[in-house]
């Protein structure tokens, strides 16, 4: 079995407008997504508790904000980006 591989002057740079473009859409996404996940998740644990102290409300929704902005707007910007670029 052979394998055959390519000169690096025939491989796609990395800077190409796409890559780029590509990153900007999570780097974009990830941050919306992180800002509208920390402000609604605080909104729904204060009214889930309302007798919860402030700094347990911020600490929730950071948590919880933080990894579901960046899970889902990531995801949903990319599948955005991708709809446009490439239908």
């Amino acid at each position: 079995m052979s394998t055959t591989t390519q000169p690096t002057s025939d491989l796609p740079a990395t800077s190409d407008d796409v890559d780029r473009g590509f990153g900007m859409a999570i780097v974009i996404g990830a941050a919306i997504g992180i800002v509208f996940f920390v402000a609604l998740i605080a909104v729904v644990v204060k009214v889930m508790w309302p007798d919860l102290p402030t700094g347990g409300v911020i600490a929730v929704a950071l948590w919880t904000g933080l990894w579901a902005g960046l899970f889902l707007g990531g995801t949903i910007t990319v599948g955005r980006w991708s709809a446009k670029n490439f239908h």
